[in-house]
């Protein structure tokens, strides 16, 4: 092994306790961008291993904190680049820890993890360097404070691989079906969700093959038709037979919202095949997009995009990953007659902010509308990464003067939450807002002060300064 994957941690000590433990030549960490951007934290690893007695090569590779699919991907890449490599799967968050797992599955590449409460490391799949070796490793505590940065934190080595993964579970057990026989190790080590040494339980426990205990005692589980497609079970969709309700229907119906038709598809679409609550938000885009050239991020069936189209924009980008929203989106611009000015690409938002902005991109209006990054309070410190990080990269893809609209549709990431990760965003990206409007949902979405959970959205149009 002349190549280490580590899957970087906020815990100082599991950085580098594998590096230290196997000294490989080179060591590839896979980092969330605030690390890629803070030199410090760099520097403080390779003046640690100096401190150690050895110099290997660093390399830090920027990753998704949301998105398994996509560290998937750059693990492979990572691989094929540097074939003799092992993973360390001892940290990093709950995506990366499943998508490492993947990885070391499809590729055969070894990988291992650390327990401290046995101060062993342990052979996870092809790691026999690792099976049950005692680590003998000491520090000292100037190498302690060198190793956090010169701070110390608690911290622990147990994994919760799905302690904070509710808004995106579907998925996730989608992958954990697919992989469960083939990787008899691997999946038993995921089930193991065990309570921290600080006494608090994860939110999230499995319960038999398929079901998971949620919060509350609420139960998630597996998309059913991926559920079946895994059991061999035939495929069923369709109308539940009601007396006096038809059961014939094609799953379509046309609307009209401030002058714009849908065709909306509700039996295929997501949730009801449209989202009515932010009609009076989508209007107000139109005050600002005539002549413009607009990006709208998770454009969905392209509502926002659609409203840029219809006010004059000179050319419109609609953005999502579900090729099934894209098609019903491209149906919806010809319904139209704007199929000429709105132009809809299926791609992941996190990957294609950056590559526009390495291509030196920029646009006079930016859209993020995306879908809520957590539904649940355990998740928010993630869910808080993820707004900083998209409304970072959209900042930096307005034009000096240009504007940008940004949402969050959770209620856990309360209004002044996600004021306080704009403006983190904000002073990231060296910009200077200014704030032109602050919409919630429509009224047929009353806010009930009574239920918290009622206040769910909110939109800000904000125009956009650079500092030069």
């Amino acid at each position: 092994m002349n190549t280490l994957i580590e899957l970087y941690d906020e815990r100082a000590i599991e950085n580098i306790l594998a590096p230290d433990m196997f000294r490989p030549r080179r060591i590839v960490y896979l980092c969330p961008g605030e690390v890629i951007r803070d030199r410090r934290r760099q520097e403080t690893l390779a003046a640690f291993f100096r401190c150690r007695g050895w110099e290997p090569e660093l390399i830090f590779v920027e990753a998704s904190l949301f998105k398994a699919d996509r560290i998937l991907r750059q693990l492979c890449a990572i691989g094929e680049k540097y074939p003799d490599c092992a993973i360390d799967v001892t940290g990093g968050s709950d995506a990366a820890l499943f998508a490492a797992g993947m990885f070391a599955a499809r590729k055969g590449v070894p990988a291992f993890t650390y327990s401290r409460k046995k101060n062993r490391f342990y052979d996870i799949s092809g790691a026999a360097f690792a099976d049950e070796l005692q680590c003998d490793l000491t520090y000292s505590i100037e190498e302690f404070f060198l190793m956090a940065g010169g701070t110390l934190l608690p911290g622990r080595v147990d994994n919760h691989i799905l302690a904070q993964y509710l808004p995106d579970f579907d998925r996730f057990f989608q992958c954990f079906l697919r992989f469960r026989r083939e990787w008899p190790d691997i999946i038993s080590y995921i089930q193991r969700v065990l309570p921290s040494e600080y006494g608090q339980t994860p939110p999230l426990s499995v319960q038999g093959g398929y079901t998971v205990k949620g919060e509350r005692g609420t139960r998630n589980t597996v998309n059913e038709a991926a559920l079946r497609d895994k059991e061999g079970l035939p495929k069923e969709k369709g109308f539940y037979p009601l007396p006096g309700l038809a059961t014939d229907l094609d799953g379509h119906l046309e609307l009209v919202e401030n002058g714009i038709r849908y065709d909306v598809d509700y039996i295929n679409g997501q949730k009801t095949g449209f989202f009515l609550d932010q009609k009076y938000n989508r209007l107000a885009m139109q005050r600002i997009c005539k002549d413009m050239d607009v990006l709208d991020c998770f454009t969905h069936t392209g509502s926002f995009a659609l409203n840029a189209g219809i006010a004059g924009a000179k050319h419109v980008l609609g953005v999502d990953a579900s090729e099934l929203a894209v098609a019903q989106a491209q149906k919806n611009a010809a319904l139209n007659n704007l199929s000429d000015t709105v132009e809809f690409k299926c791609a992941d938002v996190f990957d294609l902010l950056p590559a526009l902005e390495n291509e030196g991109k920029q646009f006079d209006v930016v859209i993020l509308d995306p879908p809520a990054f957590t539904k649940s309070k355990n998740a928010i410190k993630n869910a808080v990464k993820g707004y900083r990080e998209i409304n970072l990269r959209g900042m930096k893809l307005v034009k000096d003067g240009g504007y940008l609209a940004t949402c969050s549709c959770s209620h856990y990431m309360n209004a002044e939450l996600f004021a306080q990760t704009i403006g983190q965003a904000a002073r990231a990206a060296h910009c200077r807002l200014r704030q032109v409007e602050f919409r919630t949902q429509s009224p047929d979405h009353p806010i009930l002060w009574s239920a918290d959970e009622s206040y769910y959205l909110k939109f800000y149009i904000f125009q956009v300064c650079h500092e030069h």
